[in-house]
């Protein structure tokens, strides 16, 4: 184990504390270990905001849970076991001292068809001698019989530490270019400030590694409804706003010293990377019009964020109603349309229901102060996806299969 005293030089020298110094060695020995001993490691990739740091960028932001993608069913209790024989590895190692007895499966979310999301969480006593309240969540995305779009890359373990010769490995990660695509996916439908500094960081304050601007588009289309209309994600993308995000740039990022660009420059440094990385793409087409524009798009997904009801004027009629998704569905004479799907207050012809909407029929929209209780999940963060569902209606209670109070956020 490093020492305390290279735990306090190194959180100076970064200007963070050392709880997140200390997160980050033994996230370092963990994908050591399930990469050069694992039976696991074979099957693995490392995504999300420490595939950056440990694969790509050794200064970018640090990240809290460590997230990886497997490309089959995965058994939890193997992995429990697994992940707990690294834990073993690592402790015999370096000293530090993990509980394995309290290594534990905290939850088990269910979020489409095929996906499972596993959390799983390692404790161990920090390195001053305090009791194991250093948790390190180990956070598994578990997608069945769905692959990456783009192969995984070997990288070696950045691992800025003394030991770093010890802790030698070459990891999986998603490949770059995909994980961009990733973040874009994510900015255009949870906009947070974590997603929009890792863009800004992967593709104009990173100096190391060139970035292929087209395959990172093309990858971003895949994933989402926006392929037939590269214009309207540009103009989604361009339009999202960052203000709202300004307050949490400086309290939520955490990265090294001089790592942290301004916000403001930030944002109009992204707007003129988006427009290099959309050139080669075509705009200003017809079928932009097959999509909620920014204009109703930001409030309806304010107003699922919050739970707030929404008043508006849809087919000339005025209408209270609860928003719960937008999706896009392509009709038997393949004209498709992006759809919003709310349950109607008001009523109209039919009473109180669950409605379907296009935008263009929509007039005056905003978002009210009233609150309401979903009763349906509210699935407006994943618009923007494909829907592996035919019909709306899944009831609140069936969809998590662990309780949310035991949950916790997943923050890439």
């Amino acid at each position: 184990m490093i020492s305390r005293e290279e735990i306090d030089a190194k959180s100076a020298e970064l200007g963070v504390g050392p709880s997140h110094v200390q997160r980050d060695y033994v996230f370092g020995w963990l994908l050591a270990g399930l990469y050069g001993e694992s039976r696991l490691g074979d099957r693995l990739v490392l995504k999300g905001g420490n595939a950056l740091r440990k694969g790509y960028f050794g200064n970018t932001r640090f990240s809290e849970d460590l997230d990886f993608a497997f490309p089959g069913r995965i058994d939890p209790q193997d992995f429990l076991d697994a992940l707990n024989d690294i834990g073993r590895m690592a402790q015999a190692r370096t000293g530090v001292q993990f509980h394995l007895d309290r290594t534990e499966q905290l939850s088990r979310e269910s979020i489409n068809r095929e996906q499972t999301v596993y959390t799983y969480q390692l404790f161990f006593t920090d390195f001053y001698g305090k009791s194991s309240n250093v948790p390190v969540s180990l956070h598994l995305d578990v997608t069945e019989f769905t692959r990456l779009q783009l192969p995984p890359q070997s990288r070696p373990l950045i691992h800025p530490y003394s030991d770093h010769k010890a802790c030698a490995a070459h990891i999986s990660v998603i490949s770059l270019e995909e994980a961009i695509a990733d973040k874009l996916k994510c900015l255009l439908q949870r906009r947070s400030v974590r997603d929009l500094f890792d863009l800004a960081y992967s593709t104009f304050v990173n100096g190391e590694i060139q970035v292929d601007r087209r395959n990172v588009v093309t990858t971003f289309l895949r994933k989402t409804i926006f392929a037939p209309s590269p214009g309207a994600a540009l103009n989604l993308l361009t339009a999202i706003p960052f203000d709202s995000m300004r307050h949490l740039w400086d309290s939520t990022i955490t990265c090294a010293i001089g790592s942290l660009p301004e916000f403001t420059d930030t944002v109009a440094r992204w707007k003129t990377e988006l427009d290099l990385l959309f050139a080669d793409f075509p705009r200003g087409q017809r079928g932009e019009a097959a999509f909620y524009p920014a204009h109703l798009r930001t409030p309806i997904m304010e107003a699922g964020a919050e739970r707030k009801l929404v008043h508006l004027t849809y087919d000339g009629r005025e209408r209270l109603v609860e928003p719960y998704a937008l999706r896009f569905k392509r009709r038997k004479d393949g004209v498709g349309q992006e759809y919003l799907y709310v349950w109607d207050r008001t009523g109209g012809r039919t009473g109180p229901n669950i409605k379907s909407w296009l935008h263009y029929k929509i007039d005056n929209l905003t978002v009210t102060d009233e609150r309401f209780e979903p009763r349906y999940e509210v699935e407006l963060a994943k618009a923007g996806e494909f829907s592996d569902r035919l019909n709306f209606g899944r009831t609140m209670g069936r969809h998590v299969i662990t309780p949310p109070s035991r949950r916790r956020a997943r923050r890439r």
